[in-house]
């Protein structure tokens, strides 16, 4: 929600904790461990098993707490806030409550880090770090970026990985070939943040002046929404765009957003899908749905589409 310059200094104060090699060298180890421990709990557990609350939901917490230094026995507390900071079915004032939580938790989690000197996470090495202009981070800025991170940095993940799973289970052929050759299990990752756009709509945006776009008029004020799932199904951009394609060549898609305000957290979300998605299979080959795939419980009314609840047998 900010233009330049102000976006670029906040931004340069973390993008180097989520570079490629950041994530690879320091998180992935840790990933790897959490993946193979949940896996471990699922084949000692029931055969079947609902995978967003085995899975899903767990890990991305996991992960975060990890990268934020957050207890991971607050997840409860924060997921639930952000489930309703973002259901559009909510009125404005109840989502407006789990933003109160999220704002009164990490302002609490601040002041703990404060007090004792933690030095475990993001959160308490921007307490000392400063801004582009070599200012110490206001209270309100480092509690505003701290919630930014904790809402945004887990449920997505979860509805990615979520759909994604449903999605291999109904496209066995895909499946078997991501299976079959480990090497493409990037592309599969891309294609399916492409075919799925968990994130149906782009944040709002003003024309800063007069256009035409499309044939139609857009006025300089005017508020521009960007369709990020009519955007990633686009004909004139993907041939058979309707079709699942983990073979598929192409040069971007809009899953993780476009240009300056990309995701920051891109590259921890695809360390997550990669080394979830091909574990999850090769451990259960016969993995599938419990119930009829119209029965599977969708979420409509979040932010982010996914499902709300998946029943599966190993």
């Amino acid at each position: 929600m900010m233009d330049e310059p102000e976006h670029g200094a906040y931004r340069r104060l973390l993008t180097g904790r989520f570079t490629p090699e950041a994530v690879q060298n320091k998180l992935q180890p840790y990933l790897d461990r959490i993946v193979d421990e949940h896996l471990d709990a699922i084949a000692a557990g029931p055969e079947t098993f609902d995978f967003v609350q085995a899975m899903a939901l767990p890990i991305p917490c996991l992960v975060i707490c990890e990268l934020l230094g957050v207890p991971y026995e607050d997840r409860d507390g924060f997921h639930e806030a952000t489930v309703d900071l973002m259901d559009m079915a909510w009125s404005r004032e109840e989502r407006d409550k789990g933003a109160h939580w999220l704002i009164d938790y990490i302002t609490k989690l601040v002041a703990d880090k404060r007090r004792t000197g933690a030095t475990d996470g993001i959160l308490a090495e921007l307490i000392d770090r400063t801004d582009a202009d070599g200012a110490i981070l206001t209270e309100k800025q480092l509690i505003g970026l701290g919630v930014l991170l904790l809402f945004a940095g887990h449920d997505t993940t979860a509805a990615m990985m979520g759909l994604s799973t449903l999605t291999l289970l109904t496209h066995h052929e895909q499946r078997e070939q991501m299976l079959a050759h480990p090497e493409k299990i990037g592309t599969t990752v891309e294609e399916l943040m492409r075919y799925l756009t968990i994130v149906q709509f782009g944040l709002g945006r003003v024309a800063k002046e007069n256009l035409e776009l499309a044939g139609a008029q857009i006025k300089k004020g005017d508020l521009v929404v960007v369709a990020m799932n009519a955007a990633n199904r686009d004909p004139r951009a993907f041939q058979d765009s309707d079709t699942l394609d983990i073979d598929r060549k192409m040069a971007r898609h809009m899953g993780f957003g476009y240009g300056v305000h990309a995701c920051l957290g891109q590259n921890v979300a695809r360390a997550e899908l990669r080394t979830v998605l091909p574990r999850l299979f090769q451990r259960f080959p016969n993995l599938r749905l419990a119930t009829p795939l119209e029965e599977v419980p969708m979420d409509f009314t979040g932010t982010n589409y996914g499902v709300r609840k998946l029943m599966v047998t190993r």
